[in-house]
């Protein structure tokens, strides 16, 4: 079930009164994470704000994921173990399992600084009108070290932030590791969409962000590891045909469900248009365009119909080549690699000379 904000608004007026230091719940979804889910369990022990639980979901892992979770000695963690179905399915079997007053979700290779928690309650309790709040992040790679990230995402701020969701595709700073979330909210949504192989984090905070304000701590106090060990990035390896099909029309199917009550803006079109040739162009799959666009037509009408309203070719054009280029990103990536385009050896070429 999705409320709408006047719902939403109606059924926090008759909670009352939460407690004056709310309970926490940690969920953590881990597939094949047995190389940093110790240091990730460890970050969230530190916390000057400890949760009630730490819920580890073992979504079918074929390493040592369960035997080391098992060998950390704390009535804090417990561990669910699941078949092998997917990350969202993970995240929505630990909402289910929690009993705590907020939910603050982490991936299993991420990590928080010690007041992550402590600053995201004061601000949800310095804002009752505010049932989300998220942090800003910073990347680090493999061994820990700080890793600049070429294309940065921009935080949305706090209030009312739907439309910025919408229009930047990946507003939420740091997304599921930064997120905490009063749990009572989360349950009168359908939680994550386990029928969606990618944004089924921002198809979820479009959804929260229809029913309540998000607030914001402007502080790195998430760490988000980019690595080549990603269960993603392995994925994608094994499956490129699949994954080219997936990636290019979950943001489309994720903007269709709110297209019939919202209208988007020129610039949010015209970057959907900029992010399907991108893609065209990234999976060299330029000649199946016609077809992905008569996809577009019959999948999402509503979508389609406001897509060909607002088209403008000069500005998608302009977008296209920001995407494609982000002029800064592109040049430090030509000094480190000879090329702007990163892939394959270049990319790892990169990588190196970040860490060094």
């Amino acid at each position: 079930m999705n409320m709408t904000r006047a719902q939403g608004e109606q059924f926090f007026a008759e909670e009352t009164t939460p407690p004056t230091s709310p309970s926490v719940d940690v969920i953590i979804p881990a597939y094949n994470a047995a190389r940093f889910i110790k240091e990730t369990i460890a970050s969230v022990l530190a916390q000057t704000y400890l949760p009630r639980k730490i819920i580890v979901v073992d979504d079918g892992s074929t390493d040592e994921t369960r035997a080391v979770v098992e060998g950390l000695k704390s009535d804090l963690i417990e561990l669910i173990a699941t078949p092998h179905v997917g990350v969202s399915h993970a995240r929505n079997t630990g909402i289910r399992a929690a009993k705590a007053d907020y939910i603050a979700f982490l991936d299993s290779d991420d990590l928080w600084l010690a007041e992550k928690l402590a600053f995201q309650i004061e601000k949800l309790q310095a804002n009752p009108q505010a049932k989300v709040c998220y942090s800003e992040a910073s990347y680090i790679n493999a061994a820990g070290n700080e890793a600049p990230l070429l294309f940065p995402i921009p935080a949305c701020g706090c209030g009312d932030v739907f439309a910025k969701v919408m229009s930047c595709f990946f507003a939420i700073s740091g997304s599921a590791s930064s997120v905490l979330a009063e749990r009572k909210l989360v349950l009168t949504t359908s939680l994550f969409d386990e029928k969606l192989a990618y944004l089924e984090d921002l198809d979820f905070w479009a959804r929260l962000a229809l029913i309540t304000e998000f607030e914001y701590v402007p502080l790195p106090h998430v760490k988000i590891r980019s690595h080549s060990y990603s269960t993603t990035r392995m994925e994608k390896k094994r499956h490129s045909e699949e994954i080219i099909e997936d990636s290019m029309f979950s943001i489309p199917y994720v903007f269709e469900r709110y297209a019939a009550d919202h209208a988007y803006s020129e610039r949010t079109i015209n970057r959907l248009y900029a992010d399907l040739f991108y893609k065209c162009l990234l999976y060299r799959a330029i000649g199946r365009l016609p077809a992905f666009l008569q996809r577009l037509e019959a999948e999402t009408p509503a979508l389609y119909k406001q897509m060909q309203a607002r088209f403008s070719l000069r500005l998608s054009v302009a977008l296209l080549f920001a995407y494609y280029l982000r002029i800064p990103a592109r040049l430090r990536l030509f000094f480190h690699t000879g090329s702007i385009f990163l892939g394959g050896k270049r990319a790892a070429a990169y990588f190196r000379a970040c860490r060094a």
